[in-house]
């Protein structure tokens, strides 16, 4: 059996999970192929892993001017009427329109099943789906909403894609049949003419990809959790751990961090709110990712470490920290508090998306009103204030990892998966 991944790039949030996939499966003895943009540099880290080339359209040359003019025009009036209304830190927003074709590339993906995964600025939607050959499996391993939207990759709470989307709060001038809508018909219908499987990290992200217009005509939708790899992500003595880094030994330490931390949905504005209420004299705070929260350095002391790619590191980080906050406001399956929790350090996160399929009250972590400045500060304190009952959380968090959330038990998954959509003949081989 081949299995053929595409996803836009290889490293971040969605790539880095995907690669995880890839790499999983290439341990389990499956031949996996993992395939990016031609725009981003391979990973020499990563085995089978290469740039996609896409087939030359052969076309007339008066069809292929006529429909590259029009794509750059559809393309151009879509960002217009969506960037009116974009500030900085919103959502990415993407209809699958390129500017130019992406047909199947049969030439390189010619494996027994192709595995999608983010594939924002990579594939045009139209050509691409409309070209896949009949019959070959498709398993979309969906890292946000767009696969079932009409542009936005996580909605801020609208269920129109329930209905097909139209009357976008995202763009300018929206109305019934805005390109919201023409997009969710249009992915309807090249969804409908493939054999193809979504599959969600959570349950959440799962039961809204059911619930669209867009993948109510889909084969099949199952939910298969991100997985850690718990001998690289695993509690180390937290002392020791503080020494390394450099961090002091007498005070308790408040982790936080995401790939881009200036990204609204992530809600570090909540710890903006609360850091001055934190406890300087006693506490500190450990941050790490894209971009820098200034405010948060007025009172309690912040160790920022930047962008960290080294997963020792990271393993460091989550063993010094006593909690670890994740404030965002709409998310998957966010992997910093899976890696957390497999380092042992509890999660205080709002109640939101698919973080309570692992933060458990009062079990694992602290869940805390969704948007509640007030209620996230009180489930950091708690925690923080009962010692006795932290450490349960960190060692209960750690064995709900192994159990649920291990890369082994993701691969076990994907191979269940594979079994029952493809001939016994084909997984034996």
């Amino acid at each position: 059996m081949i299995v053929d991944h595409l996803c836009h790039g290889v490293s971040g949030g969605a790539a880095g999970a995907a690669v995880r996939i890839h790499r999983g499966l290439l341990g389990a003895g499956i031949h996996s192929r993992f395939w990016h943009s031609p725009k981003v540099q391979s990973s020499d880290s990563t085995p089978n892993c290469q740039p996609i080339t896409w087939p030359t359209d052969k076309s007339p040359t008066a069809e292929r001017i006529v429909s590259s003019v029009n794509r750059t025009l559809r393309d151009g009036w879509t960002k217009l009427r969506h960037y009116g209304n974009w500030a900085p830190g919103e959502e990415y927003f993407s209809t699958g329109n390129m500017r130019q074709t992406t047909n199947f590339p049969a030439s390189q993906i010619d494996g027994d099943i192709l595995v999608l995964h983010w594939l924002g600025k990579l594939v045009d939607y139209e050509s691409f789906f409309s070209t896949v050959p009949p019959g070959r499996p498709v398993v979309w391993v969906m890292h946000d909403m767009n696969p079932f939207t009409g542009g936005c990759h996580f909605s801020n709470g609208c269920d129109q894609f329930t209905s097909g989307c139209g009357h976008c709060p995202m763009i300018s001038k929206a109305h019934t049949l805005d390109i919201t809508a023409t997009t969710s018909s249009l992915k309807s219908s090249l969804y409908r003419n493939i054999d193809l499987h979504a599959v969600a990290p959570s349950t959440w992200l799962s039961g809204a990809a059911a619930a669209s217009k867009a993948m109510s005509v889909v084969s099949s939708h199952r939910v298969i959790p991100y997985g850690i790899n718990i001998d690289v992500f695993r509690p180390e003595e937290k002392l020791a751990a503080r020494k390394e880094l450099g961090l002091p030994l007498d005070r308790q330490i408040i982790a936080f961090g995401a790939d881009s931390v200036t990204n609204a949905r992530k809600g570090f504005r909540f710890l903006e709110d609360i850091w001055p209420r934190i406890d300087a004299a006693n506490t500190m705070g450990v941050m790490f990712g894209g971009g820098r929260m200034a405010k948060l350095n007025a009172t309690a002391e912040i160790r920022h470490f930047g962008y960290i790619r080294d997963a020792h590191l990271q393993r460091s980080l989550y063993s010094a920290a006593d909690v670890f906050a994740l404030p965002s406001l709409e998310d998957n399956l966010p992997q910093t508090g899976l890696e957390s929790m497999a380092c042992g350090t509890p999660v205080v996160a709002f109640d939101t998306g698919g973080i309570p399929d692992y933060v458990l009250p009062g079990r694992t972590g602290m869940l805390a009103k969704l948007g509640c400045a007030d209620s996230l500060f009180e489930n950091i304190h708690w925690i923080l204030d009962h010692d006795t009952e932290r450490l349960t959380m960190g060692s209960k968090a750690r064995r709900l990892i192994e159990t649920n959330f291990s890369q082994q038990v993701e691969v076990n998954q994907y191979r269940d998966l594979f079994a029952s959509i493809l001939p016994k003949m084909k997984m034996a081989a």
